[in-house]
């Protein structure tokens, strides 16, 4: 029983020593932590999908990998110009003057460009030309009837005004409300009648195009 303690003392001693000369076992020992593990590489096949650690959702392209947040938003902003030739549009960040062709083509901006420059060459140009004129004249008197509309209202309503007693009075018109309304008419209807002549547009046209969906 003695002589195990004397052992054990002398253990002790030894890794004491060992480890103030920095060669014990625990000191020399290398440690292998989780980062260090190399994951196995996963064979993946073009179209497969993955949620990463963070949760992030990855898809495999051919060559290289997606996130799919970005990919769908991207998908996305262009179906927004859905008549644009998703083959050859390079329009992935949309401007100002994107956005507005979009309102009158449903195109981007160098889409309709090169649309206009097709049209050139089969030589339909010109009527394409016209039929844009067209469509503008149609759309700028859809807007000035509405406005005539308002105006013929306004001059038609005596302007009225509150007293510090608290009475609503109305104040007398210098002129003949229902006589300006019909005047305010007859001359919107010279200009439309001008235009309709102009870029030969009819009665029937017009009405289709102001209850048309947009």
């Amino acid at each position: 029983m003695a002589k195990s303690n004397a052992d054990s003392k002398l253990r002790n001693i030894d890794a004491v020593k060992q480890m103030m000369a920095g060669t014990h076992k625990f000191q020399t020992k290398t440690t292998v932590s989780f980062a260090d593990i190399k994951k196995p590489e996963v064979d993946r096949k073009v179209g497969d999908t993955w949620t990463d650690e963070e949760g992030n959702t990855w898809e495999q392209r051919q060559g290289y990998k997606i996130k799919k947040g970005v990919f769908d938003q991207l998908r996305a902003e262009l179906n927004s110009f859905p008549n644009c030739r998703k083959e050859v549009c390079t329009c992935t960040s949309p401007g100002r003057a994107d956005y507005k062709m979009r309102a009158y083509h449903g195109m981007c901006l160098d889409c309709v460009v090169d649309m206009e420059h097709e049209l050139k060459l089969e030589g339909k140009f010109e009527e394409y030309a016209k039929n844009k004129l067209k469509q503008n004249a149609l759309a700028w008197l859809r807007d000035s009837e509405q406005e005539v509309e308002e105006l013929k209202f306004a001059v038609q309503k005596a302007p009225e005004f509150v007293t510090v007693d608290g009475n609503v009075n109305k104040w007398e018109l210098e002129y003949d409300p229902e006589h300006m309304a019909a005047s305010i008419n007859d001359q919107f209807q010279k200009v439309k009648e001008q235009v309709f002549s102009q870029f030969q547009i009819t009665e029937e046209e017009f009405v289709n195009f102001k209850t048309k969906k947009v």
